[in-house]
C-alpha cells in the first residue's frame, strides 16, 4: 500500500515494549478498580450515586490512578500503529491475556465476557483508526491522532459496559425491584409495598418528626430550669424537679394529642394522589435497566471526554519525545567514530 505520509522521524519502537505497556496499563487499571470498592453490584445500584456513605467507602485515589493508567494503552497502540504503518495484531494479545483477570475479579458471567471482548475490540479500533490516519493526512501529529482514536475506542468500550449493565438488570427484574425499593427507603423511609398506604405512611413520618421537635423543646426547657436551682436546698431541688417533670409530661401528652388530632384532620382533608405515585414507581421499575445503563454511560462519557482523551494526548506526546530521544541516541552511537 502506497503511503503519502511524512512522519517526523522513524523512531525505534520495539514490539515487546509496546506489548508490555499495553498489558501493564490495562491490567493495572483493572486491579485498581477492583481494589477501589467499585464492584459489579455497585454499578447496578443507584445507591452508588445517591448514598454519601457508599461514596465515602470508595478508594478515590485508586479510582484516579486506574483512570490515569487506561490511556497509556491507547496512546501506545496508536503510536506503534503509526510508526509501523500497518496493523499490529500482536498488540490485541495483551487485552486478550487480561480476559481471565477480568473474569476472576468480576466473576465468570455474560457481562464479564462482554467487557473482556469489548476491551480487545477497543484496542483494535485504536489500531485501525491510527493506521487509517496515515492515508488521510499528509503530515502526522501523533499525539492528536492518539487522542482522537482513544476517544473512538473508549466510546465503544463505554457503550459495551453500559450494555452489560442493561443486559444484567433486564434479565434480573427481581434485583431491579430490590434496588428501587432500597433507593426509595433511603430517600423517603418507605418501601414499594407501603405505596398502598402512602397517605398513612407519610402522616406517620410527619407525626414522628413533630414528636421529636416537641421533645427537643421540652429537653431544652428542662435543662434551662435545672440550671437555676442552685440556690435551693437538695430537698427543694428534688421537689422542684419532680414538679417540673410532672408538668412536662402533661405538656408532652397534650402537645402530642394535639399533633395527632391535626394529623388526622390533615389526612382526611388532603389525601395523597397514590395513583400518580404508583404510575411513577411503575415507570421506574419498568425502565430501571435502561435508566441505569444511561446513567453509567453518561458518567463514563464525562471521564472519556474530559479526562481520558486528554491524558492519552499527553502520554502520546511523552512517548513520542522519549522515542525520539532514544532514536537520536542510537544514531549518535552508530555514527560514532572509533578512536
Amino acid at each position: 500500500m502506497q503511503n503519502h505520509v511524512h512522519l517526523k522521524g522513524e523512531y525505534l519502537f520495539h514490539k515487546k515494549l509496546a506489548f508490555v505497556l499495553v498489558f501493564l496499563s490495562l491490567s493495572t487499571a483493572i486491579v485498581l478498580f477492583a481494589s477501589s470498592g467499585i464492584t459489579k453490584d455497585a454499578l447496578l445500584s443507584p445507591s452508588l450515586f445517591t448514598g454519601t456513605e457508599k461514596l465515602s467507602a470508595l478508594n478515590i485515589p485508586y479510582i484516579l490512578l486506574a483512570l490515569a493508567a487506561i490511556p497509556l494503552a491507547y496512546a501506545t497502540t496508536s503510536l506503534y500503529s503509526i510508526y509501523e504503518k500497518s496493523y499490529v495484531p500482536e498488540l490485541m494479545l495483551a487485552p486478550g491475556l487480561m480476559a481471565p483477570l477480568v473474569m476472576y475479579l468480576i466473576g465468570i458471567s455474560t457481562p464479564s465476557i462482554i467487557i473482556s471482548i469489548a476491551i480487545i475490540i477497543s484496542i483494535f479500533i485504536a489500531m485501525h483508526f491510527s493506521f487509517s490516519a496515515l492515508e488521510l493526512y499528509k503530515k502526522i501529529n501523533a499525539p492528536s491522532i492518539a487522542k482522537k482514536v482513544a476517544g473512538n475506542a473508549l466510546l465503544f468500550l463505554n457503550i459495551a459496559i453500559s450494555f452489560a449493565v442493561f443486559y444484567t438488570l433486564f434479565l434480573n427484574p427481581a434485583y431491579s425491584n430490590s434496588q428501587v425499593d432500597s433507593m426509595l427507603k433511603e430517600m423517603t423511609g418507605m418501601s414499594v409495598s407501603d405505596i398502598d398506604n402512602i397517605t398513612q405512611a407519610a402522616a406517620e413520618q410527619q407525626r414522628q418528626a413533630s414528636y421529636a421537635w416537641i421533645e427537643n423543646i421540652e429537653t431544652s426547657v428542662q435543662i434551662a430550669i435545672s440550671q437555676n436551682l442552685d440556690d435551693m436546698t437538695s430537698d427543694q431541688q428534688t421537689a422542684c424537679q419532680n414538679a417540673i417533670d410532672t408538668r412536662m409530661q402533661e405538656i408532652d401528652s397534650a402537645a402530642k394529642r394535639e399533633i395527632d388530632n391535626r394529623m388526622g384532620e390533615q389526612v382526611l382533608e388532603t389525601p395523597v394522589d397514590t395513583e400518580y405515585i404508583e404510575n411513577m414507581l411503575s415507570f421506574l421499575l419498568n425502565w430501571y435497566p435502561l435508566l441505569m445503563a444511561i446513567t453509567i454511560f453518561a458518567i463514563l462519557e464525562f471521564f472519556r471526554v474530559f479526562l481520558l482523551a486528554p491524558i492519552t494526548w499527553l502520554y502520546a506526546l511523552i512517548l513520542e519525545q522519549l522515542l525520539k530521544d532514544l532514536n537520536d541516541k542510537n544514531n549518535r552511537e552508530e555514527h560514532k567514530v572509533p578512536i
